[in-house]
């Protein structure tokens, strides 16, 4: 009878882990999906890493056409009144840097005069660094005022 008991317990315990250590190892199931898991984060985080550079790329690009576009605004502010109009716009030089740097790069601008209230001109700026379609132009506008005659 013993044989018979001992013949049952073997069977009942099919599937079921024996008592006793555990293996300290792991399937090969659960190495594939710790594989996956990390590719799945490697390919996330280097596609923030290429938006993150591409992004300060086009952040430092704009930055350097708003500088461009304030210098060329103070440099035609500074300019005697009767002589700031379109002509004087399509005279303003681009920097050497930026010519070098962007060969296709464009200012371009308006000077709109307005005499309500007081005598005044709109003075409209736009620094384009490249002709494609995704990039915006930087843009400025300012008025200035005619000083009163003495």
């Amino acid at each position: 009878m013993n044989e018979y008991f001992h013949h049952h317990k073997q069977k009942a315990s099919r599937g079921v882990p024996a008592p006793g250590p555990r293996r300290a190892a792991f399937s090969l199931l659960e190495v594939i999906l710790a594989a996956a898991m990390l590719a799945v984060l490697f390919s996330i985080a280097g596609q923030m890493i290429v938006n993150m550079k591409r992004q300060t790329r086009l952040a430092e690009r704009h930055s350097l056409a708003l500088r461009t576009i304030e210098n060329s605004m103070e440099e035609l502010t500074a300019t005697p009144w009767d002589k700031i109009d379109d002509a004087a716009i399509a005279a303003l030089p681009l920097p050497e840097a930026v010519r070098r740097r962007w060969p296709d790069a464009t200012l371009t601008g308006s000077v709109t005069p307005s005499s309500d209230p007081v005598e005044a001109k709109r003075i409209s700026l736009s620094l384009s660094l490249s002709p494609e379609a995704r990039s915006r132009p930087a843009t400025l506008t300012t008025w200035i005022y005619r000083r009163p005659r003495d």
